[in-house]
């Protein structure tokens, strides 16, 4: 049985003739429908009375069509799903169980949208995209590409999710993000301001990224870390605990940046592992920073040389230093630095606090300078201590090279 029919009422819209329905139990009038295949007869389905359905989009089930928007193309509407105000869903869209399409909101492509997923205000959704479960996209979000956005999710603002993005959770991207390639982010991390992040990053549990920040490659940001300013991560960067990387700092390949560590300037990755001294940490109330590396050891071994020779025999006084093959030297090198065990027994030799950890290149720079001041430039700024001790050992290698350099 019929539920209504076309009525003599027709108007032109954009190429289409459209006639204007009429419910037959109570002689309602509703919207415009190009043809019967637009409207089911079955089920409570219905378009009110400024709606416009045309060419072979079809409206089945429950769903309700209100307020001025226009179904066409291959688009389908069904279930219980509801699109009013201005929305336009078009393509080969499918929207359906109790998904809500509202305001200026403007779907198109292969989009499938479903379960109790809201798309409204004048938010944008393309080609195969997936919005599902609890997710809300609005603002003047767009979506595009392969991406999925599911679970309680939110985009929204002036974010743009591309390519294979994976967002879900409770996650929320906004402001003018920007998320591409197959970024995956999840949990309850936040991701807004001018942010960028791309490629196959990870951005998880309540992890936060924000400012002009720049992530990329394989960088994977979780736990409670934040990531701000116009900081920038890539490779396989890990920063989290409760990390703070902030202000030009870039965190690069092989470094993980965790616990209260809190990083604002400076190149940090296995390159620069001789030179610690290059980044600038802001401690505050004596928190350490924390900063590992895989290490390339080929690298270190061809970059330390020279720093190796005065710290191990010095130092650590392997008297032989100099009499080793490559490869013996190469082992010292990487057994020390493998086992974490140089900056140990540096340490051992200043009496300064356990949190502090000093690089060996500044122990070395002030054997070779005999002038110990760069350490206590770097203890001041570093740790904010200015009074320690040297060891009879340090302060003797100090004092023979400071004699050496004035007899040359």
């Amino acid at each position: 049985m019929k539920k209504y029919e076309l009525t003599d009422k027709t108007k032109e819209y954009k190429g289409h003739t459209l006639y204007q329905i009429k419910r037959l139990l109570d002689g309602k009038l509703g919207g415009w429908i190009e043809s019967e295949n637009n409207l089911s007869q079955d089920g409570t389905c219905w378009v009110n009375a400024n709606v416009c359905v045309y060419g072979n989009a079809k409206i089945y089930d429950d769903a309700l069509i209100g307020g001025n928007a226009k179904i066409y193309d291959n688009a389908i509407i069904t279930d219980n799903a509801f699109i009013y105000g201005n929305a336009e869903v078009r393509g080969n869209a499918k929207i359906f169980d109790n998904a809500e399409i509202y305001d200026s909101a403007n779907i198109s492509g292969n989009v499938i949208i479903c379960d109790n997923a809201e798309v409204y205000n004048k938010a944008e959704i393309t080609d195969n995209v997936q919005i599902y479960d609890n997710a809300k996209i609005y603002g003047n979000a767009q979506i595009h590409d392969n991406a999925h956005i599911y679970d309680d999710a939110e985009i929204y603002g002036n974010a743009r999710i591309h390519n294979n993005a994976i967002i879900c959770g409770d996650a929320k991207v906004f402001d003018n993000a920007e998320i591409f390639n197959d970024v995956n982010i999840y949990g309850n991390a936040k991701i807004f301001e001018n942010a960028f992040v791309c490629r196959d990053a990870i951005i998880c549990e309540n992890a936060e990224i924000y400012g002009n920040v720049k992530i990329y490659d394989d960088v994977k940001v979780c736990g409670e870390a934040q990531v701000c300013g116009k900081a920038e991560a890539y490779g396989d960067a890990i920063i989290h605990g409760a990390a703070l990387v902030h202000g030009n700092a870039v965190i690069g390949s092989g470094a993980e940046i965790f616990g209260d560590a809190k990083i604002n300037c400076g190149h940090i990755d296995y390159d620069v592992t001789t030179d610690l001294e290059q980044y600038r940490a802001d401690i505050c109330d004596n928190q350490r920073v924390k900063v590992k590396w895989d290490v390339d050891f080929e690298s270190i071994f061809e970059a330390c040389e020279k720093k190796a020779r005065v710290i191990y025999k010095d130092i650590l006084k392997i008297e032989n230093y100099n009499d080793l093959s490559e490869n013996e030297r190469y082992d010292i090198i990487n057994d020390l630095y493998k086992n974490n065990s140089l900056s140990e027994k540096i340490k051992d030799f200043i009496g300064i606090p356990d949190y502090v950890d000093i690089p060996p290149s500044i122990v070395n720079y002030a054997i070779e300078g005999g002038d110990d001041r760069c350490i206590n430039d770097y203890l001041t700024k570093e740790y904010r201590i200015s009074e320690y001790t040297l060891s009879p050992e340090l302060e003797m290698a100090i004092n023979e090279r400071s004699h050496t350099n004035d007899l040359e």
